[in-house]
């Protein structure tokens, strides 16, 4: 794969965004992720397009993936807790 052949080229041929080649990107990762971290990179994308003169209204990714998450997460499991005062 040349260098010559460009990044959008190269991301459009092996993760399938060839009909959207030069208007998305990929986050890409090594390991574990979960919706946390998720939530950091999306505030970190948010901060590097600002720094580049985009547009972008702050947090806005961020909270749309929060309620996105909390809207499709599966239901946790109903828990008791107990409180007890410490000074009882």
């Amino acid at each position: 794969m040349p260098f010559e052949e460009g990044l959008d080229a190269v991301a459009a041929r092996h993760h399938g965004l060839a009909r959207l080649g030069g208007a998305v990107f990929r986050i890409g990762r090594v390991g574990d992720l979960n919706e946390l971290m998720l939530l950091g990179a999306l505030a970190g994308v948010e901060m590097s397009l600002t720094d580049a003169g985009i547009s972008v209204p702050p947090g806005g990714g961020v909270s749309a993936a929060e309620e996105w998450f909390r809207e499709t997460a599966a239901p946790l499991p109903a828990i008791r807790l107990h409180m007890r005062s410490a000074f009882a």
